[in-house]
């Protein structure tokens, strides 16, 4: 049940979870201590921020996995999931993935506009 690659993986995906966890809420408090009026690049980081502890949230309760044997694994083997939670919990798992890869997306394309066109970034703001 518990073999020394299903207990790193799991000390490994704690540690992953906490990192973005502190990395991402001490982005998000500095950002929302220090200024009181957000630009559109501060509601940008914010809400990639917020995504990525969501997602990161998420990928601790699903606890995606593959051992030596390439056997695809969700969940903790002391939790016993039925397949409507184990497939509720791949797609949002996909969904949040998909979602924090859209959002770096327009987070760069963002960050093109304000080199390029300061009066642009207005518009794509407003989209």
């Amino acid at each position: 049940m518990w073999e020394p690659t299903l207990i790193a993986q799991t000390a490994n995906t704690v540690i992953a979870t906490l990192a973005s966890l502190v990395l991402n809420g001490y982005v998000t408090y500095r950002i929302l201590t220090n200024h009181n009026n957000l630009t559109n690049y501060q509601n940008l980081l914010v809400g990639q921020a917020a995504l990525y502890i969501f997602g990161s949230v998420i990928c601790l309760v699903a606890n995606e996995r593959m051992n030596l044997q390439m056997e695809y694994m969700v969940g903790y083997p002391f939790v016993t999931l039925n397949y409507a939670a184990e497939v509720s919990i791949k797609c949002l798992l996909d969904d949040t993935q998909i979602a924090q890869e859209c959002l770096l997306m327009i987070f760069n394309v963002h960050r093109v506009l304000i080199f390029l066109r300061q009066a642009v970034t207005v518009l794509f703001g407003l989209l």
